[in-house]
């Protein structure tokens, strides 16, 4: 399933496999649902494979149309050239998807435990913001609050609040220091930054793109150097929560998009449990101004209530994060090696690519 319209050619022909057993969904307009035909010898886990290896990718490149965004429609995405390898190379490529599969359950296991300990240790574990029909307010909290539209008094931010206050919460600034250091460039040097889309927000991974200098956009300002906690100011509702990973060390820069927050383990990997939780994705909603693009500030983000949980239960939760980024790069670790074996029969034959394999 490959993305067929994207900003960027990093991000046009991004693709994924769909699991068995996935419920029944929709997919959004910008991308390609394909299946394999019975007769086709193409096996699922090949194609999703091949698709990522540079023989894939430099057909998107070679095909995207550079418009407002990058495009490829289906009959030119039909038109791409797959190369008929063995049944018992694909086979072999098809194991390992379903390898990295299960490392990636895990990951998703290790990171839904961490946030059911929280929500266990703040009595929330069934709490859902509900969204009340009427409701009123008085003039003094507008007042005081400088808002006057009505989203920003439901119901459900009094209760979050009421809840976490028997827990000694602290204002987020007190844990974490705001990283505000601009970013210097080189123009001989390539930089991997870092923007909203390259968070993941149904893990809290964080990616990037290499990119030269002429190639990055206004907002590439802050230098990162890796392990910081970064959350995105706009639409924060959607869990663009993460820590920059250690390759960002030496060239690393993110969008001004972000509020970056440099923490030290285990509060830095109980505050991305947190604030990607229903209890931070409510917290985080209450200051949003905006529509389309709803965003906060960086203030909004300090002043962030936080509860008090013990040591010991932050550093289980931060033991659980680890266990489950571990089990990503894992996944990761196996698809690379999947992507160049394809690569390999390609370029060498299939034998030297069962050799790689081993």
């Amino acid at each position: 399933m490959p993305n067929s319209i994207g900003a960027t050619l990093d991000v046009i022909g991004r693709v994924s496999i769909i699991p068995e057993g996935f419920e029944a969904a929709n997919i959004t307009q910008a991308m390609a649902l394909l299946r394999s035909k019975p007769n086709a010898r193409v096996i699922p886990g090949y194609l999703f494979c091949f698709l990522r290896s540079r023989f894939g990718l430099v057909q998107v490149y070679r095909t995207a149309r550079p418009t407002g965004q990058y495009n490829l429609n289906l009959q030119e995405l039909s038109s791409f050239v797959i190369p008929l390898l063995s049944l018992e190379l694909q086979n072999a490529i098809q194991e390992f998807v379903a390898q990295a599969a299960e490392k990636q359950a895990k990951s998703f296991e290790c990171y839904y435990q961490a946030e059911q300990l929280l929500l266990s240790e703040l009595g929330l574990q069934d709490w859902k913001p509900a969204l009340a029909l009427a409701y009123t307010r008085n003039y003094s909290q507008a007042a005081r609050a400088r808002r006057v539209d009505a989203e920003y008094f439901q119901p459900k931010f009094d209760e979050v609040v009421r809840y976490i206050s028997v827990y000694h919460p602290q204002r987020l600034s007190k844990l974490a220091t705001q990283i505000i250091e601009a970013a210097k460039f080189d123009e001989r040097q390539k930089y991997r930054y870092i923007e909203i889309s390259d968070v993941n927000t149904s893990n809290g991974e964080v990616g990037y793109t290499e990119r030269e200098l002429k190639d990055l956009p206004p907002n590439a300002k802050i230098k990162v150097k890796g392990s910081e906690l970064i959350v995105s100011k706009v639409r924060p509702t959607r869990g663009a929560i993460g820590v920059v990973p250690d390759d960002c060390r030496d060239n690393g820069v993110c969008s001004s998009a972000f509020v970056v927050l440099d923490v030290p383990s285990p509060v830095r990997e109980f505050l991305q449990v947190y604030l990607r939780s229903v209890i931070g994705r409510t917290l985080l909603e209450q200051p949003c101004k905006g529509t389309s693009y709803p965003t906060i500030d960086d203030t909004d983000v300090n002043a962030l209530p936080v509860p008090t949980i013990a040591t010991q239960t932050q550093a289980l939760i931060s033991d659980m994060v680890s266990r489950s980024r571990h089990a990503r790069r894992e996944a990761k670790a196996i698809l690379e090696k999947a992507k160049r074996a394809i690569e390999i029969a390609i370029e060498e034959g299939e034998d030297k690519a069962m050799e790689f394999i081993g």
